[in-house]
């Protein structure tokens, strides 16, 4: 779940982003979505309007996955993720990013916090 939350978020398109942010939110908790994330720099709805704003195109690779803490009902991943990218303001640019994804389990285990502890 974790692999496939960290691709969905850095994979995406201003054409199709109502479909992808619905695969975004199928592995997240009701609460993600109407809390600031870290790593989207505001809410859901925030980065949706983003990505719409600047016509991003992105594709996101997963290379890591790293458990950190893990008990019977939270755990924290870290993630590192290698995402290229495009917009209206910025040529095709490769990044990498680590994702910190807070989990919860409450009858699966769903994203409730995303984080990019490298620049917090």
């Amino acid at each position: 779940m974790a692999n496939r939350f960290s691709t969905n978020i850095v994979s995406f398109n201003y054409q199709t982003v109502d479909a992808d942010i619905a695969k975004l939110e199928a592995d997240t908790t009701p609460n993600f979505a109407h809390t600031n994330q870290d790593a989207l720099h505001g809410t859901i709805d925030d980065f949706k309007a983003n990505i719409i704003a600047k016509k991003s195109v992105s594709k996101g690779d997963v290379k890591g996955v790293a458990v950190t803490s893990l008990d019977k009902d939270t755990a924290t991943v870290l993630v590192v993720v290698v995402q290229i990218h495009s917009n209206s303001t910025t040529a095709l640019t490769t990044n990498i990013h680590v994702l910190e994804l807070t989990l919860v389990n409450n009858n699966g285990w769903k994203v409730d916090q995303v984080a990019n502890p490298s620049t917090t």
